[in-house]
């Protein structure tokens, strides 16, 4: 179960690449294939570039490499063959929701949400 936590974190990763790859974007007046749109390039703006392209190749790679996790997850819990169970694994695995969220969704208390999920994913083979 500790796996199938990374799509929160990947996804969290992602969102802090994006917002600094804004912030460069905006600062420097660089698109995200980190060509500049004025023929005026100076060496900050060169080195911003550089920064951005590395920055935006690192977010495609992250972004890559959370589809295939994802991907994996998906797998996993297609094999569920409890509805209920397949449904709050989707929502906490997939949809990154919490607990609580999930709990007022089924109409349970997060933590027989949680056990329930735990529980089944114990005795599966993964």
């Amino acid at each position: 179960m500790r796996g199938m936590n990374r799509v929160y974190y990947l996804k969290l990763e992602i969102r802090d690449l994006e917002e600094e790859l804004k912030t460069i974007a905006t600062v420097s007046g660089m698109n995200y294939s980190g060509m500049p749109h004025s023929t005026d390039v100076s060496d900050t703006t060169y080195n911003l570039a550089l920064k951005g392209e590395k920055l935006f190749k690192k977010l495609v790679r992250k972004k890559i490499k959370l589809l295939e996790e994802i991907d994996r997850i998906e797998s996993i819990i297609e094999q569920i063959e409890d509805d209920e169970i397949r449904a709050m694994a989707r929502m906490r695995f997939i949809k990154t929701m919490k607990w609580e969220d999930i709990g007022e969704v089924v109409h349970l208390d997060r933590t027989v949400c949680s056990k329930k999920v735990r529980k089944y994913l114990q005795g599966m083979e993964l």
